[in-house]
């Protein structure tokens, strides 16, 4: 039913073709409060980087997580085993679950646990650009903004927004489809989007490493997308805009011993409904309701030597996240843009397979914040604010963000941001009930980050070059201790991890129609009293990317992905990982003189290497021996595609 509907969707884009429908002749209310922000807060000293749908499309990846890995300077993301999939990222040396993650603006971090990264059903399709704000961004993102903010943007209503039709065979017995509608006239706009993405997969594990009582022995997926958009002129000054997306997925969890299948069935709604525009000229405002409702179904049948085992029935795990975001600016105030807002955020979850309560939480924050601007003082920029975060129970907070900027010369910037954060306890942290583990604390304090970036960068009309240092530390971090019953709890201990490294980041125009860009990360985290880097975050991390883009004829890019050492602990052991090397290389070529038609083939991981993402303990089938298996990231793989735009 699920690809029929898909396949209804693709259909209604392919009949509409027509003439461009790029509404050029729509008059547009004020620039977006809530869109404009993150370049405001570059503006005044935080790094902001930006990925363009152009950049991804050409690179050939398949999903969120794929782009991330290979075009994001300064983070570090490790895809499971391949598309669609769990994703081990750090982003400045940071761990997983210090950095917020956003669709349009809508958070979509899984609060049942932190360390989940959200981004296993996101296809590149959908995608008009990735925004990465680095450093603390708690001050208007709230929790889990420790180390960063990355904000995933689909597709646009606004004027210049094309029609397009997708086609995609992969090597691997896979495919990708992907169509979108624009449309409308001066005073309504809409969108609407379907994308399909499936294969058999590939083998997870090495041959030596998967048991015989494991039958399935490759990793695939099934993601379908459909969702639209709806922009409506009120008045010269404001809009009314709408948003809704379903995720459909049948994502396969792999395991090297006793699997016959383990899969995770999800159904994921994302919606919201936005009113932003002027109330005076230099009074802007908006208003935000969001839900997201995360439910999985979690199916597990196992080989147990007599035949098949169900362990799992289709058991629940799931989160519903809603609330309101509300945020003015009044500008110039004394050469002063005054910024202030209020956040509520409303979570439930439970969790049926490793038993989490259900449970409701509400937070409340508000925030302030005052930059300077351009006429107060023309060579420096500065912001300070703070926010106030209070939940319904225990664990209220107060973060604070000072940033600036300095120019020190023609072309030569000073940058610089101070600040603290927070990441609330996550619901297994909260909640947790399963007599196996260690249980709920609904005490729980967040734990709170401290962060400092200082910077320079040259910029220039053909280059960019920065260099950032970066130190963060996370403190009161959550762990456990045991009762007087030998109960084990979560607590907020007294430990915390201390974050320092470099970024080095050059881009480079070397003509008119050849680009080269160039990231290193080098990142140290120690926990207090050690000096072993804590597990899964890259002591290195460099990346390179090369484009030929000419007006016309080929297109080509190759993307290169060095990951130094990382290491974890299984086994009572200590097991790295990491030291590989991926490249990846794209050539487009457009079919006409208007570029409305393209055809792009993408070889990623183009020397075949092996390499894992990361490590787990298993056990054999022999004597129940414990061994440590890795888990393998995508092999070589060709993906030929074609796009119609129209």
């Amino acid at each position: 039913m699920r690809q029929l509907l898909f396949y209804l969707c693709l259909l209604c884009v392919a009949v509409s073709h027509g003439e461009p429908a790029t509404l050029d002749n729509v008059v547009v209310a004020a620039g977006s409060l809530e869109h404009s922000l993150p370049e405001k807060i570059a503006a005044s000293g935080s790094e902001l980087v930006i990925i363009d749908s152009d950049a991804i499309r050409l690179s050939g990846a398949q999903d969120a997580a794929k782009a991330l890995q290979m075009l994001a300077p300064g983070l570090y993301a490790a895809p499971k085993n391949g598309a669609f999939d769990y994703v081990s990222v750090s982003l400045q040396g940071s761990r997983s679950g210090d950095i917020l993650w956003l669709v349009d603006g809508v958070r979509i971090n899984n609060r049942l646990y932190a360390g989940t990264s959200p981004l296993d059903t996101i296809p590149a399709a959908a995608i008009e650009r990735i925004e990465i704000l680095k450093g603390g961004q708690s001050l208007f993102y709230g929790t889990q903004a420790i180390a960063g903010a990355v904000n995933i943007v689909t597709h646009s209503v606004q004027p210049g927004a094309v029609s397009e039709v997708q086609l995609g065979l992969h090597s691997d017995a896979g495919r990708s489809h992907s169509g979108r509608l624009v449309g409308g006239n001066e005073q309504t706009r809409y969108l609407l989007f379907a994308s399909n993405d499936q294969t058999e997969g590939f083998r997870a594990f090495k041959r030596q490493h998967q048991e015989p009582s494991a039958s399935d022995t490759k990793r695939g997926y099934d993601v379908s997308v459909m969702g639209g958009k709806l922009v409506h002129q009120l008045s010269q000054h404001w809009r009314l805009s709408a948003l809704y997306q379903q995720h459909n997925a049948e994502l396969d969890y792999l395991r090297p011993t006793d699997n016959f299948l383990t899969q995770n069935q999800r159904t994921e709604d994302m919606a919201y409904i936005k009113l932003d525009g002027r109330i005076r000229d230099n009074i802007s405002l908006y208003v935000k309701g969001y839900f997201h409702q995360w439910d999985t179904r979690y199916l597990r049948i196992y080989n147990d030597g007599a035949g098949l085992a169900l362990k799992s029935n289709y058991d629940y795990w799931g989160y519903t996240d809603r609330g309101i975001n509300l945020m003015a600016e009044v500008a110039d105030v004394a050469g002063l843009d005054v910024r202030l807002g209020y956040d509520m955020q409303n979570f439930s979850g439970s969790d049926d397979v490793l038993k989490i309560a259900s449970q409701q939480e509400q937070v409340q924050a508000v925030f302030l914040q005052l930059a300077s601007r351009e006429s107060l003082w023309s060579d420096a920029q500065f912001s300070l604010g703070g926010r106030y975060n209070k939940p319904a129970g225990e664990g209220d907070s107060w973060v604070g963000h000072a940033s600036g900027t300095l120019n020190l010369a023609s072309h030569v910037q000073l940058f610089a941001a101070l600040g603290s954060s927070f990441r609330l306890p996550s619901a297994y942290e909260l909640y947790a009930s399963d007599d196996c583990c260690t249980q709920g604390n609904p005490d729980l304090a967040p734990e709170e980050g401290k962060n400092l970036n200082v910077g320079v960068r040259y910029q220039d009309a053909y280059r960019q070059i920065g260099l950032t240092l970066f130190t963060r530390q996370v403190n009161r971090l959550i762990g456990s201790a045991s009762d007087d019953n030998g109960v084990k709890h979560f607590v907020n201990s007294g430990s915390s991890v201390l974050f320092r490294g470099v970024e080095l980041d050059i881009a480079v125009d070397l003509t008119r129609h050849v680009s080269f860009t160039l990231n290193h990360v080098y990142s140290r985290a120690v926990a207090k009293g050690e000096t072993q880097q804590i597990n899964n975050i890259p002591l290195n991390n460099s990346k390179a990317g090369l484009a030929w883009k000419p007006q016309q004829g080929l297109q080509l890019m190759l993307n290169v992905n060095r990951v130094g050492s990382v290491s974890d602990e299984e086994n009572n052991r200590r097991i790295n990982y990491g030291n590989y090397t991926l490249v990846d290389l794209s050539v487009r070529h457009f079919l006409d003189v208007q570029q409305r038609q393209d055809i792009t083939l993408s070889l990623e991981n183009l020397t075949d290497q092996q390499y894992a993402t990361s490590v787990a303990t298993a056990r054999r089938d022999a004597d129940n021996s414990a061994y440590v298996y890795e888990n393998l990231g995508t092999p070589w793989l060709a993906k030929l595609s074609y796009r119609m735009r129209f």
